[in-house]
């Protein structure tokens, strides 16, 4: 299948990007856990093995139908129903802790990707799928540079 080493790659990223979820806790030993680190943490390895199995997907749909226009619009879709089930979650969280801007943010941005790769599962662009995958990734990759930017240095004894 065409784009098929770009599409081992970001999976290989994402599996990469969980596995910094494993340097977060070697670096927080002690007890100082706040809740938004909690949430950080469980954010990065949720959607980084997400990703991975988004960018999986077409290679064995591929495999299964010699189509590659289907392999594209079957992970098209499925990137679209990802988008949709993190905005059902950003509402329920919404509901339960109050609006946020961020929250807002989320939203917008996640209706913005999703109705694009929802347009893809007709117009079957591989660079479109593609660049959805790219974006996916760059969410738990940005959960996991708040999260170091959030570490305080230990005071000296």
């Amino acid at each position: 299948m065409p784009g098929q080493a770009f599409l081992l790659t970001v999976a290989g990223l994402a599996l990469s990007v969980a596995g910094f979820a494993g340097l977060m806790a070697a670096f927080r030993r002690d007890a100082s856990w706040t809740p938004t680190d909690l949430w950080r943490l469980r954010g990065i390895v949720r959607l980084s093995f997400l990703c991975m199995f988004l960018a999986l997907v077409p290679v064995p749909v591929f495999a299964l139908v010699q189509d590659e226009k289907a392999a594209v619009a079957v992970a098209s879709l499925l990137v679209a129903s990802v988008y949709a089930w993190d905005a059902l979650g950003v509402l329920r969280e919404r509901a339960a802790s109050g609006a946020a801007l961020w929250m807002t943010a989320y939203l917008v941005m996640d209706a913005v990707f999703g109705a694009v790769q929802l347009a893809n599962v007709v117009l079957v662009l591989p660079g479109l799928l593609m660049l959805g995958l790219l974006v996916r990734l760059a969410h738990p990759v940005g959960l996991f540079v708040e999260a170091v930017r959030s570490f305080q240095p230990t005071p000296a004894p």
